[in-house]
């Protein structure tokens, strides 16, 4: 009987081990995890900040702008039997620096797509024919 007791007690220091390894590597697996969740989590962060949000907020400007200068230019059609030709000129030249105004909203949206390349989605690539 007491051949044997060195036997178990080696046997369960070779289980307590084992157990040991592979808390270990339980233990390291979720931290690696959760190390790869949060570098995912802020490079979405870093993407949404430094690009789809600025884009989407020119974007919004844009559709603005060119609500208003539609808005105008009808306007301008329905009393366009009152109005003089200095007027109109006028008008023209006003519509013509608002839509100037626009083209550079857009240009600024070509700008900040080239700088952030590295934040757009293939997706986004795929839709807009990048």
């Amino acid at each position: 009987m007491s051949s044997t007791l060195p036997w178990i007690t080696g046997i369960g220091g070779v289980a307590v081990r084992i157990v040991g390894v592979v808390y270990g590597i339980v233990r390291d697996g979720a931290a690696r995890r959760e190390s790869r969740r949060s570098a995912v989590l802020a490079r979405n962060q870093r993407q949404f900040d430094e690009f789809y949000s600025p884009v989407l907020g020119k974007l919004e400007r844009i559709r603005e702008r060119s609500q208003a200068r539609l808005d105008f230019s009808n306007a301008m059609s329905a009393s366009q039997s009152s109005v003089s030709s200095e007027e109109m000129q006028g008008t023209m030249d006003f519509s013509t620096s608002f839509l100037r105004d626009e083209l550079l909203v857009y240009r600024e949206v070509a700008d900040l797509f080239r700088e952030s390349a590295g934040f757009v989605e293939p997706s986004t690539r795929e839709d807009l024919g990048v």
